[in-house]
């Protein structure tokens, strides 16, 4: 444990880990990227292939089962604390398509 925890430490004292406005931007986005990723989970059916946050802009991409469920999930991601804006390139899939 005490390995883990020294090497963590280094970590953070890192060069790349000092407190800069990109640094400080790219960890608000990481954390951003988990909390809409946590809050889709939680949404029964928001299954989306990839998600992308920069700036506080969402970026998705991926398929949905339909329109709705395409416009719910921008609609709950809008209304996440941080959020700006949704750059929503989900793909509707055919009514026939098979779900794996």
């Amino acid at each position: 444990m005490d390995t883990c925890v020294k090497m963590i430490r280094r970590a953070v004292d890192a060069d790349e880990f000092k407190k800069s406005p990109q640094v400080s931007e790219k960890l608000c986005d990481l954390a951003l990227t988990q909390k809409v990723k946590a809050v889709l989970l939680e949404v029964a059916g928001m299954k989306v292939v990839n998600l992308d946050v920069e700036r506080g802009i969402v970026h998705l991409s991926g398929s949905t089962i339909s329109a709705a469920e395409k416009a719910e999930c921008e609609k709950i991601i809008l209304n996440i604390k941080g959020v700006s804006k949704v750059n929503n390139q989900l793909n509707v899939l055919p009514e026939d398509a098979e779900i794996f």
